[in-house]
């Protein structure tokens, strides 16, 4: 390709973050399960309950859309750990790093510094909200 700059670095989703298959298929199906079961929820309360019990369903739906969130607790921190460390390894991920000594470990950057396909939209975003 070319030669490159001295601060040039290369990272791979798989090298940087390594992972068995059975690791990585609990960790998407937890992460991406969980939206297909609240599809098939809402489907199914659509189609086959009466609507006193699709109201109910919906209520609770809307009722934990707000219930409030403990961004701090350890639980739920590991689980977004495990996710994020064992789904990276799934998708094929590279991140080119022109001038990697650029970049300040202090400064959050925007995901339009980045250039990814519309297809790891969830999972660039996923990665980048998760707390450190």
């Amino acid at each position: 390709m070319g030669e490159y700059k001295e601060g040039y670095r290369e990272f791979k989703g798989k090298e940087e973050f390594p992972s068995n298959v059975f690791y990585t298929t609990v960790a998407l199906f937890i992460w991406l399960g969980i939206i297909h079961f609240l599809v098939l929820l809402v489907l199914f309360t659509v189609f086959f309950l009466p609507l006193t019990k699709s109201l109910i369903v919906f209520g609770m739906l809307f009722f934990f859309m707000f219930v409030p969130i403990d961004h701090h607790s350890k639980w739920g921190r590991s689980l977004s750990r495990y996710i994020c460390k064992h789904a990276c390894s799934y998708f094929p991920v590279t991140l080119h790093g022109a001038d990697i000594n650029a970049f300040q470990s202090d400064h959050s950057y925007s995901t339009h510094s980045f250039s990814f396909p519309p297809s790891f939209f969830l999972l660039i975003n996923t990665i980048h909200n998760l707390d450190n």
